[in-house]
Parts: structure tokens; sequence; C-alpha cells
């Protein structure tokens, strides 16, 4: 009787182990997917930051008057 509950056991162990390592398999697989891009997608990495409107470095405006 006790052979045969060892039996099972180890029998469950290794199916646990087997169904575990077939689950990683599966999302590993499916990770790959997600990170892989469709033809013609576009992704862009780096956007540069805005500038405002009162960060202008070209200098003050001058108005004169045109003399001929």
């Amino acid at each position: 009787m006790r052979d045969l509950f060892f039996t099972i056991l180890a029998i469950w162990i290794i199916y646990r182990i087997w169904n575990g390592i077939q689950a990683a398999n599966a999302r590993s697989f499916n990770s790959r997917e997600e990170t892989q891009k469709k033809a013609g997608s576009v992704s862009v990495d780096y956007v540069p930051p805005k500038k405002n409107k009162g960060d202008n470095d070209e200098g003050e405006y001058v108005d004169y008057e045109e003399v001929k």
C-alpha cells in the first residue's frame, strides 16, 4: 500500500512540474509575440521637450524705420 502511495505521489509531482514548465514556455512565447512589431508600424522612442514661447534666445526685437 505504501508503494502505491509513493508511486501516485511521484507521478503527481512529475505532472505538476511538467505543467509548470509548459506554462512558463507559453508565457515566454506570448511575451515574445507582443514585443515584435507589425510590418509598417511606427514607434517613437524619443520626443524632444517642448519650448516655451518665453524662452526665445534669438534676441530682442528692435523697431526701425527704413531710410531711403
